[in-house]
């Protein structure tokens, strides 16, 4: 409940940080400002740019203070929609392979580093390794991507089948990241909230359905 909790004050952040921008001419200059400094820069460089992005992206994947979700309205301005979901889920898929494989091959001797790694050995604790696939997939869902990929990097979950669930699981956080992103752009705010409710939706049943099922057992 607890982390359900922390997930319903980060949508409602959003969402305030969202108002906020709308509502103030000199932040919306700074932005656009800053968007026309890279877009010199990046235009001049695009597969360097689109590296950078991809990387930035990979890099929210396997570490949980860091977020490419504020970088998403900038490249959808540099880039377009389609480019920025196709490489923000590339960077995103990237990053949760390499989480998988670091607790798949280092374990517990770097994962227990991380400022989060009660969490991740609370799951390790709770999920077979043979869990059933549709449990996985709401798990996947449900936790943070860096939670996810260490955990059943960890576990030695099945690794054709993460990716299959990491890919169902990302896809659509990504799309409506990228849709959010152009609302956000557009100034729609009955389309952004929308989103943002179908996605606390979304990660509620995730959760609900995750821990309803009591994987505590091995």
């Amino acid at each position: 409940m607890y982390k359900l909790k922390k997930y319903l004050l980060l949508f409602f952040l959003v969402i305030l940080i969202a108002f906020v921008f709308w509502g103030s001419i000199s932040l919306q200059n700074a932005f656009y400002n800053t968007i026309d400094f890279f877009k010199g820069y990046l235009g001049e460089n695009k597969i360097l740019g689109l590296a950078i992005f991809a990387g930035l992206a990979a890099v929210s994947a396997i570490f949980s203070p860091f977020s490419s979700i504020p970088l998403v309205p900038i490249a959808i301005v540099i880039w377009g929609t389609v480019t920025t979901f196709a490489i923000l889920g590339i960077g995103w898929f990237i990053g949760d392979i390499i989480a998988y494989f670091i607790g798949s091959y280092a374990g517990h001797s770097i994962i227990e580093k991380l400022f989060f790694f009660k969490e991740i050995n609370d799951y390790v604790k709770k999920i077979p390794r043979k869990a059933e696939f549709w449990l996985v997939l709401f798990f996947r869902l449900a936790m943070p991507s860096e939670i996810g990929g260490y955990v059943l990097g960890v576990i030695h979950y099945h690794f054709g089948k993460y990716l299959l669930a990491t890919f169902l699981a990302e896809m659509p956080f990504a799309l409506i990241a990228v849709y959010a992103g152009e609302a956000f752009l557009k100034k729609e705010p009955v389309f952004f909230l929308a989103l943002i409710i179908v996605v606390a939706i979304l990660v509620a049943t995730a959760f609900y359905a995750t821990h309803k099922r009591q994987i505590s057992q091995n």
